[in-house]
């Protein structure tokens, strides 16, 4: 159990590998405190981050997004909204076949400069 005290501090605490992050804590004065504390953790972890499928389109987890919204019950019109600005959008900038591995800075930095452009021009029209 990765469960041990820091020589600097004397303090117990937990460190903890997960797809490349390292979550460590170390405030507890015992043991026992810290495996309960790191016990706690693996569970919220476990609860919160999910791992996504890098290998699926755009379009595809797009989808799955709305599907998880509307599960935990975002109403139809932020549903309908969330579709409506990833159809005018995401799409004309990143393409819905792209995978999500595929997608480097350079494609987001170009979608922000293509969204900035169309919203100064909405905005000089008005």
């Amino acid at each position: 159990m990765p469960v041990g005290t820091r020589k600097d501090t004397g303090k117990w605490g937990y460190r903890h590998w997960y797809h490349g992050k390292n979550y460590r804590k170390h405030v507890w004065d015992n043991r026992d405190e810290a495996i309960e504390a790191f016990k706690e953790f693996l569970d919220r972890l476990k609860r919160e981050l999910f791992v996504i499928d890098s290998n699926i389109s755009l379009v595809e987890a797009v989808n799955k997004f709305l599907e998880f919204s509307a599960l935990i019950g975002k109403s139809e019109w932020r549903l309908k909204a969330l579709h409506t600005n990833f159809k005018r959008f995401i799409i004309p900038s990143l393409h819905a076949e792209t995978r999500l591995k595929d997608i480097t800075h350079l494609n987001i930095e170009f979608f922000i400069i293509v969204t900035t452009k169309d919203f100064m021009l909405l905005k000089m029209s008005s």
